[in-house]
């Protein structure tokens, strides 16, 4: 495939353990997601999919989604982007798939751990764990 695009040069790889898998797309957009449903679409099946170009607008087609069919998808932004990534667009495709969607702007960092027999544990998020004063509605409130 000949990329339109730098985005469509990104690196994509996936990590498979042969319970759970990660698909890391980079910053493709749907030029290279049509690309790879052509090529491989039988390795395209993932648990967790890092969403491609941050969801944005120029990714996230439909049959691309429903290939990958991830339980989780994350979206790799910093606070405040100024794309707005995710787009509501593509939010909502993962949404009418039943996707559970985290965005690293909200969560910080995000932890996935397996057991010994590749058994997925729910995500820990930093910012559960480490939560700054101004994000602690307790400290709002006066008892």
């Amino acid at each position: 495939m000949t990329p339109r695009s730098n985005n469509d040069s990104s690196c994509v790889l996936r990590i498979d353990n042969g319970v759970n898998s990660v698909l890391l797309t980079g910053d493709i957009e749907k030029a290279a997601e049509k690309a790879l449903l052509l090529q491989a679409p039988s390795l395209l099946q993932a648990t967790i999919l890092i969403a491609p170009h941050h969801g944005s607008k120029t990714s996230g087609l439909p049959a691309f989604i429903q290939s990958v069919h991830p339980a989780y998808v994350l979206y790799a932004t910093g606070y405040r982007n100024r794309y707005h990534f995710p787009h509501p667009t593509v939010v909502a495709q993962y949404q009418a798939r039943h996707v559970i969607q985290l965005n690293t702007e909200k969560t910080g960092q995000i932890d996935f751990r397996l057991n010994r027999e590749g058994l997925l544990h729910p995500p820990q998020c930093y910012r559960q764990g480490h939560p700054h004063y101004w994000f602690n509605k307790e400290l709002y409130f006066i008892r």
